[in-house]
C-alpha cells in the first residue's frame, strides 16, 4: 500500500497546476494554514503504522523555507513550472504548496520530461522536485 497524504485543510486545483478554480486561492489556503497554529493540518500515514501529523505553524514553517529555496536557488516565479517526480509522501505537498506560494504552476504527471541540469536532489543524490520553465 503506497503511503497516503491527508491534508485537513481543501483546495481545488485548475488542470493548469494552480490553485482555486472554485474560489480558493494558494494564498487563502495559505492563510488558513498559518492560522492553524498549533492544529493539526496535515496528517500522512505510511506502511507499517507510521504517521506524521504536522500543525499549522509546522507545515507553514516547512512551505516558506521550501518557498525560499525554490526562489533563491532554482529562479521558480510566477512563470515557472514545477515538475513533481515524488512518490506519495507529505513533503510533495509541501513542494506543491511552497510552489503556489510563489505563484508558479505545478505538474504531477509521471510522464513529464526530466528538468534540464537545474533539478535538485536529493542528499543521496536522487532527483526530488526541479523547476521548469513554462512553455
Amino acid at each position: 500500500m503506497e503511503p497516503a497524504a491527508t491534508p485537513s485543510t481543501s483546495t481545488v486545483a485548475s488542470s493548469s497546476g494552480r490553485p482555486g478554480s472554485t474560489g480558493q486561492s494558494a494564498s487563502a489556503l495559505l492563510t488558513r494554514v498559518a492560522a492553524a497554529g498549533g492544529a493539526p493540518r496535515l496528517t500522512w500515514y505510511a506502511d507499517g503504522g507510521e504517521r506524521i501529523e504536522l500543525s499549522g505553524a509546522v507545515l507553514g514553517n516547512w512551505i516558506t523555507k521550501t518557498a525560499n529555496l525554490l526562489v533563491e536557488e532554482f529562479d521558480l516565479g510566477p512563470e515557472s513550472t514545477l515538475t513533481l517526480d515524488l512518490p506519495a509522501h507529505w513533503r510533495g505537498i509541501t513542494w506543491a504548496l511552497a510552489a503556489w506560494r510563489v505563484g508558479a504552476c505545478v505538474d504531477l504527471r509521471r510522464d513529464a520530461p526530466p528538468a534540464p541540469s537545474s533539478r535538485p536532489t536529493t542528499p543521496s543524490g536522487g532527483p526530488a522536485a526541479g523547476p521548469t520553465s513554462s512553455p
